[in-house]
């Protein structure tokens, strides 16, 4: 059911030119007879089928994020948790090298698509606000895997396919971050994340913390979502579990 058309309202309280909203089926939607498109304020699996949609999507819901006070404070609230040196050099402390805060194992591009999937398989819609309470919400729970690196580890890490960071050194309980977004583990991110846990089994001295039952449930998971939780590899890959 579409509801009655209103002015779309700037900043300043004057009115868009030729911009009105209504209720599309209780989506907020902009339209104008200039445009031969509407804009939607929730995204759907349809809508989202366009791919040049979704990567805005995403990189918009992470801008905002990272826009927000909260996060531009995260690092220094990890600091205070303990985090005041480069967990993968221990002797480089804060008063030693700049250290930088970064997201291991997923991405937050990985982290936010996990969140937005889980949208919009859970509810069907999903709306930039959305994504960034979640994101939020995320990071203030300790939920999402951050490793504190010293500048230069850190460009190492970034210029390094093959740079791992032990589970010991991982800061945050991030397999709940699984159990919180089940229905957003897509067949990457499950390949990922089973990888690396497998790698954390081959290096050893690991506290499991559920690690392995977690593996499982996110294979689970997956498939039942996606119908593959993975592609098919050579028994000898590591991604195999």
């Amino acid at each position: 059911m579409n509801e009655t058309l209103d002015l779309a309202y700037m900043g300043n309280g004057q009115p868009f030119p030729d911009v009105t909203s209504y209720l599309n089926n209780g989506n907020p939607t902009l339209c104008s007879p200039s445009s031969p498109y509407e804009l939607p304020m929730m995204q759907t699996k349809d809508s989202m089928v366009d791919v040049d949609l979704y990567n805005r999507f995403i990189h918009s819901a992470i801008n905002l994020f990272r826009g927000l006070r909260f996060y531009k404070n995260y690092k220094a609230y990890l600091m205070e948790m303990g985090l005041d040196h480069c967990q993968v050099l221990h002797n480089i402390d804060s008063n030693m090298a700049t250290l930088e805060m970064n997201h291991c194992i997923l991405t937050i591009f990985d982290i936010t698509v996990m969140i937005i999937e889980h949208f919009l398989n859970t509810y069907g819609y999903v709306s930039v606000p959305h994504v960034v309470a979640e994101l939020r919400f995320a990071h203030a729970n300790n939920l999402v895997p951050i490793v504190m690196m010293s500048k230069t580890v850190h460009q190492l890490y970034h210029n390094a396919d093959n740079f791992y960071t032990h589970p010991n050194q991982v800061f945050g309980k991030w397999t709940e971050l699984f159990k919180r977004y089940y229905n957003g583990i897509t067949p990457d991110i499950c390949t990922k994340v089973l990888y690396y846990i497998r790698t954390a089994y081959e290096e050893g001295d690991s506290v499991d913390d559920g690690i392995l039952e977690v593996a499982e449930e996110i294979k689970n998971w997956s498939e039942k979502t996606y119908a593959s939780y993975i592609s098919t590899l050579p028994a000898q890959s590591p991604y195999c579990f």
